[in-house]
């Protein structure tokens, strides 16, 4: 008689409690709703464009960008995919294993585990806290049915692609591809999409330059994503062979005004401020400001200098490029400094520091408009003593070398210190500050009229200079 009556409370307790558990999540599906996770981004902020209408970065909220599915190519797509879920175009929205993995973890008093598909890592990253509970991981599967029930598959892994976060202060695989390679996702290889995927599971894991120990982690995860894609066949063995692991970018502070790009986000702010613009109508206005600046020549000005930068470079040691284009005066490329977070002070439009050598072009001007040919001889020796207002003013060249007689164009060739001073001084240092002034050196930059402003002892912005060269390159217009 017990045991009867133990069966069938058993069985009463069961069947109620699978129906409590079916109304509650039926209520649960009808009340949890589905929010626009891009809501917030595609919010009134401020876009700045390269000059072919591609998104640099935005003024007034996170760093994400969105990008449609269409224009992510097939590498990353499949690199995430054996990442994080081989089997999502052909699995439900959740996976029953990692569902009960982690709610037998739970009862044991661990923390909450993952084992999620691509479906329930959207669902959790775009709609609910961070908090691993129970009621969370309710939440998320409720989420994610709801989401395979309205969304083809093709739009969740967009909506997962542009939202999952990939550390150094990226959300997407737009800011994830510029933070780690300097690249738009859309020219990723796949050797560098296969990082970014790997990554992708644990960024605090897995970005090399994040902490020691992560680069052997990332090899490893590296590996996996690679076999994932050669067994899925998304990479031929002859691609899989040759796929080596990338150099990844330096790591930089995160948010929106991070790494080079802060600088120019920084400048456009300024230029927009000059013309009245507010700090609210930036913020949340919905500007769409294009910019003169080059894609492909903002890519390579940052390449180079990554490429060319010192391994035991000082810690004061700055870098500051600009290129204008000839006869506009459009700057098509400018780097700042490898961080705007970490130093604010532009090194291509703030900073200064002395002109030296690059000054001597202007010498070679005077000369050419005083009838003096570049063929006309100078005495190259080292050191010379030449007359400073009735002082004397010792010029050596570098490494003290002495030419001996030599052409106005060799002179200019090896930059001999001991021919363009006397240079200058023969067509007038006054004849040389007009030529500098009007190739486009500006009055903030003091010249004084000496025998040594040949030598570039004034100090200019990297811009200025890289606006006088302009002036050459555009047959003498000044733009």
């Amino acid at each position: 008689m017990l045991r009867k009556l133990i069966i069938r409370t058993t069985v009463f307790l069961a069947g109620f409690g699978f129906i409590a558990g079916a109304v509650l999540f039926a209520l649960a599906y009808f009340t949890v709703e589905i929010p626009d996770p891009n809501a917030y981004v595609n919010s009134q902020s401020t876009i700045i464009q390269y000059s072919n209408g591609t998104e640099i970065g935005r003024v007034g909220t996170q760093n994400r960008q969105i990008v449609p599915l269409a224009k992510i190519p097939l590498n990353v797509r499949h690199a995430v995919l054996a990442a994080e879920d081989r089997n999502f175009y052909s699995n439900r929205a959740f996976s029953i294993t990692g569902i009960l993995r982690a709610v037998v973890n739970n009862l044991k008093g661990g923390s909450l585990q993952g084992g999620s598909t691509i479906t329930q890592q959207y669902a959790k990253t775009a709609f609910l806290t961070p908090s691993r509970t129970i009621q969370r991981k309710i939440k998320e599967l409720v989420i994610s049915i709801k989401l395979e029930n309205q969304l083809s598959k093709d739009q969740i892994l967009e909506s997962y692609l542009n939202t999952i976060y990939f550390g150094r202060g990226s959300y997407g695989v737009m800011t994830a591809s510029q933070q780690y390679f300097n690249r738009n996702v859309g020219q990723l290889t796949d050797a560098q999409a296969a990082v970014i995927a790997s990554i992708l599971r644990s960024p605090g894991l897995y970005d090399p330059a994040f902490k020691e120990g992560n680069e052997a982690r990332l090899i490893a995860r590296f590996e996996y994503v690679k076999n994932g894609m050669l067994e899925a066949g998304w990479l031929d063995k002859k691609s899989y062979d040759a796929m080596k692991l990338p150099a990844v970018a330096p790591r930089s502070t995160s948010g929106q005004l991070s790494g080079p790009k802060g600088h120019i986000i920084e400048a456009v702010q300024k230029e927009l401020a000059k013309l009245g613009f507010t700090q609210d109508q930036l913020l949340v206005g919905g500007l769409v400001i294009k910019t003169t600046l080059e894609q492909k020549a903002q890519q390579s000005a940052v390449d180079a200098v990554n490429k060319y930068y010192p391994t035991k470079a000082p810690d004061n040691l700055h870098i500051g490029l600009v290129a204008i284009r000839p006869g506009t005066g459009e700057i098509v490329a400018l780097y700042g400094g490898r961080d705007y977070l970490v130093r604010q002070l532009s090194d291509a439009t703030q900073s200064i520091a002395l002109a030296g050598s690059t000054f001597k072009p202007f010498a070679i001007i005077a000369a050419l408009e005083q009838g003096i040919p570049l063929t006309s001889m100078w005495n190259g020796d080292s050191p010379q003593t030449f007359d400073d207002a009735g002082k004397p003013y010792v010029v050596s060249n570098y490494g003290n070398e002495g030419w001996g007689q030599i052409d106005l164009l060799f002179a200019t060739q090896h930059s001999v210190n001991t021919v363009f001073v006397p240079l200058g001084i023969k067509v007038g240092p006054n004849a040389f500050v007009d030529v500098a002034r009007r190739a486009g050196i500006p009055e903030s930059v003091a010249m004084m009229p000496t025998p040594s402003v040949v030598l570039g002892v004034a100090s200019p912005h990297v811009i200025d200079v890289a606006n006088a060269y302009a002036t050459f390159a555009a047959q003498g217009i000044k733009s």
